[in-house]
């Protein structure tokens, strides 16, 4: 046989569930992390605002103190100047007292209505301004609910692209368009989850099998990713002689075959055929005991098992210069076992 092959080693459904989890709990951490760091924003400018206020007021206090000076100033020049001209002044003095003993009281009354009218109408103002400015720091305090929701949609979506290692999109509150930027945003964040949790999941399983593989004794020599939407993982475990077991995983699905190795793809030679059939029957045994120690795991189940029979025919020879080296072994244990979630972990401390 070419190797039997395995297309449906599967994540069992309580550990992605597990995973889903433990996704959700960082997710919300994100979140808070998010929303601390934007009211902490919220605040340093509301701060910055009130230190440009005080500011404010600092210099029209001082301008106004500067008037006063002057008016001090001005005072004692018109009285320096009445008192050189006394005798001038004496004239008018007494003219100005018989004009306002001649004022009636209802003149008087008049006049101290009107002085008190203007004072009444200075203090509502500056209550009016300062009622204004309450209710715009209210404002901007104190979103609207669609404003909220729209806050907590786009702090759930930054959250899931920093956990999936992406860059976010940038997102601008606008009342006109709010509602669908949220569902775009929520739509996003689901999908980032389900990419994050499955990404992580497909990681632990590969970690299983090069463990499992590597038990048996051999080795990783060589690897390969390739595809965009549909991740496909090729690694070559070095076997006997110029051959090597080629495991490779695409959507959960694992196939596994013995393959010789050369410079270039080609159809084997009489004699490279005869050995590689011979090669794929040793195979076969060891693939039982790989077969019982990943079902030992718990972690990985083989489902849908289709074995082919060793035949000359199904003998392939691939180019090993297409794959990238392993040029440091990798540890299996139980620090490799959580390199994603360390990874995600490294992300958040960031």
């Amino acid at each position: 046989m070419s190797g039997p092959k395995c297309d449906a080693i599967e994540l069992r459904q309580r550990e992605k569930q597990r995973r889903k989890e433990e996704y959700r709990k960082r997710l919300a951490a994100r979140q808070e992390k998010i929303r601390a760091r934007e009211q902490a924003e919220r605040e340093r400018a509301r701060q910055e605002e009130e230190r440009l206020a005080s500011e404010r007021e600092r210099r029209r206090q001082e301008e106004e103190a500067v008037r006063r000076e002057l008016q001090r100033g001005e005072d004692f020049n018109a009285r320096a100047e009445e008192e050189y001209l006394a005798l001038q002044r004496f004239q008018e003095e007494q003219e100005e007292r018989r004009r306002r003993e001649e004022f009636s009281g209802q003149q008087r009354f008049q006049e101290e209505q009107e002085a008190d009218t203007r004072r009444r109408e200075e203090l509502s103002g500056q209550q009016r301004f300062q009622g204004e400015r309450e209710a715009d720091g209210r404002r901007r305090e104190e979103p609207s609910g669609l404003q909220r929701r729209f806050e907590e949609a786009r702090c759930l979506y930054l959250a899931a692209a920093e956990l999936a290692g992406k860059p976010a999109e940038v997102y601008t509150f606008a009342s006109e368009t709010a509602g669908e930027q949220i569902e775009r945003m929520e739509r996003s964040a689901r999908a980032l989850q389900e990419q994050t949790v499955e990404k992580e999941c497909r990681a632990q399983v590969n970690a299983l099998i090069d463990k499992v593989i590597s038990d048996m004794g051999y080795e990783l020599m060589a690897e390969k990713i390739s595809g965009r939407e549909e991740e496909t993982r090729a690694g070559l475990y070095r076997y006997k002689g110029n051959t090597a077991i080629s495991v490779i995983e695409s959507g959960g699905q694992f196939t596994m075959e013995v393959v010789a190795l050369d410079s270039q793809d080609r159809l084997p030679r009489p004699d490279e055929a005869q050995a590689l059939y011979e090669t794929m029957g040793d195979f076969c045994r060891d693939y039982e005991k790989i077969r019982e120690k990943l079902d030992e795991t718990g972690q990985v189940v083989s489902t849908n098992i289709f074995h082919m029979p060793a035949d000359k025919r199904l003998a392939r020879v691939i180019n090993r210069e297409t794959y990238e080296a392993r040029r440091k072994k990798r540890k299996y244990d139980d620090e490799y076992m959580m390199t994603e979630q360390a990874k995600t972990a490294h992300r958040e401390q960031r």
